[in-house]
C-alpha cells in the first residue's frame, strides 16, 4: 500500500510567458507541507493544476493513489480547501453571498 497523499509527477503547465516545467515531488500521508516561494515561481499554478482549477499541461497528479480527474468528485469530497481570496463577482453584496451561501 502506498501511504503517499499526494503524487506529483513531472507536472508541467505551459501559459507561453511561463512554464511550469515538470515538477515532482510526494507528500506522505500525516505530513504538513508548505510551499515557498518568490512571486511567479508556480506555487499557485502548482495548487490549482492539483485541485483542477487549471488544467495541466503534462504530467500525473495522484490524490489518495487515485486520478485527480478521473475520481475528482470522489477525492473532493475529502478535501477542505481555503483560498485566500473569494471567487465571488463583485457585483454581488454581503448579504447576496449569504442567502446564496445558506443554500449550501
Amino acid at each position: 500500500m502506498n501511504d503517499n497523499v499526494l503524487e506529483i509527477q513531472g507536472l508541467s503547465k505551459d501559459y507561453g510567458d511561463f512554464i511550469l516545467d515538470k515538477v515532482s515531488f510526494s507528500l506522505p500521508r500525516g505530513v504538513i507541507m508548505g510551499l515557498i516561494g518568490e512571486n511567479g515561481a508556480g506555487k499557485s499554478t502548482t495548487i490549482n493544476c492539483i485541485l483542477n482549477e487549471t488544467q495541466k499541461t503534462g504530467g500525473k497528479i495522484l490524490i489518495f493513489g487515485k486520478d485527480h480527474i478521473l475520481d475528482e468528485i470522489e477525492i473532493k469530497d475529502k478535501l477542505g480547501v481555503v483560498f485566500d481570496e473569494n471567487h465571488f463577482p463583485d457585483i454581488f453584496t454581503a448579504e447576496e453571498i449569504g442567502k446564496f451561501m445558506s443554500g449550501i
